[in-house]
């Protein structure tokens, strides 16, 4: 049976409640639903600490899907297409509506997706539209993505070389715990100024 869908949303809220999503000015696309309940779980958690919310009400995080659907094939899919979406979704003072990104592990599939996505889409700009999950995420307030560039490569110099997945960001402890419960389930272990990435397999 079609979703029936209400007469006043622009083209990509439509577009959002075909796939299921309820679409947000500011979207970050990420490789499944895994990566999705994990950003959900980290600001409930951090809500119930502190009473702030580290998501804003104007941001969606949006799994590209499950399975085939998702990874980063997905994100570069629903990327390409929200871009182009919202191109057509304008305020009335002729401002797009919507700003999406994509984020991507920092691994061998990560790298090349976001070359991938360059290559479709010549206005796709790394630091600026696509974005690959680092130990150190800088926080400056410089947008220019050059800069962006130098301060990622600068802050991450240590841990060149480690692959790094939304996993990575939770506390070692949980990992820790798991491999002494599943011993089969670690692949290798790599480790880098103190930090360990790509252990789970």
């Amino acid at each position: 049976m079609p979703v029936k869908h209400p007469d006043n949303i622009d083209i990509v809220a439509r577009y959002g409640l075909s796939r299921g999503w309820n679409l947000k000015s500011r979207i970050v696309l990420v490789e499944g639903t895994t990566d999705e309940a994990l950003f959900a779980l980290t600001d409930k958690l951090y809500f119930q600490k502190t009473g702030i919310h580290l998501l804003s009400d104007d941001i969606s995080i949006v799994a590209a899907g499950e399975r085939d659907l998702g990874g980063t094939r997905g994100v570069v899919r629903e990327l390409i297409t929200l871009r182009g979406l919202a191109s057509t979704a304008l305020s009335p003072n002729g401002r797009p509506i919507y700003r999406t990104i994509a984020l991507f592990d920092n691994d061998k599939m990560g790298i090349g997706a976001v070359s991938g996505a360059k290559n479709i889409d010549s206005s796709i700009v790394e630091y600026k539209d696509v974005f690959r999950l680092h130990p150190i995420m800088p926080l400056q307030g410089n947008l220019d993505p050059k800069t962006l560039a130098r301060n990622f490569e600068t802050l991450n110099a240590p841990f060149k070389g480690l692959d790094w997945e939304i996993e990575d960001l939770l506390f070692e402890g949980f990992f820790d715990s798991f491999a002494a419960d599943n011993p089969f389930s670690v692949n290798k272990q790599v480790n880098r100024a103190g930090f360990a990435g790509g252990r789970l397999v």
